[in-house]
């Protein structure tokens, strides 16, 4: 293997990541436009009920409070279960509803149900730890040095 098959390796590995990270970047409720106003904002049928970085499978961290959001009709309340625990929130002029929920002891699976205007359950949620890796220039070049010690 020389270093050039590995750097074009390293590229691919980089540029799928940065499209992978755009394609499921979302708003978080702290992200609202102040221009948006409840007028000119668009309708909660047009909107996302829960965000779609939430759904089935997911992992979602134990020991601290995990943070869910969406958007519904200004002032709606939202009600969160997440195993035997409870939360709940209200929607805000700008339509972006969080809630912060305490989730159960590591394990799973568990399901999450989101009620507002809409029913949302989320199916085959586990709690435990998230690890998210991260990488910099640096860790790719001391792998890049790594592997061209391999292929001398």
């Amino acid at each position: 293997m020389n270093s050039r098959f590995t750097r074009k390796r390293i590229a691919a590995f980089i540029g799928l990541v940065v499209s992978l990270s755009t394609a499921y970047a979302q708003p978080t409720p702290s992200a609202a436009s102040p221009a948006a106003t409840p007028a000119s904002a668009p309708s909660a049928q047009s909107l996302l009920f829960v965000s779609p970085i939430f759904g089935n499978n997911m992992v979602l961290q134990r020991g601290e409070a995990d943070t869910l959001w969406g958007w519904s009709e200004p002032g709606d309340r939202i009600q969160v279960e997440f195993a035997s625990a409870r939360a709940s929130g209200v929607a805000g002029p700008d339509r972006r509803w969080q809630v912060a929920i305490q989730p159960p002891s590591a394990g799973g699976p568990y399901t999450v149900k989101i009620a507002g205007r809409q029913i949302v359950e989320l199916h085959n949620v586990m709690a435990g730890d998230v690890c998210l890796p991260v990488y910099n220039a640096s860790n790719w070049a001391i792998m890049t040095q790594q592997s061209k010690r391999r292929t001398q």
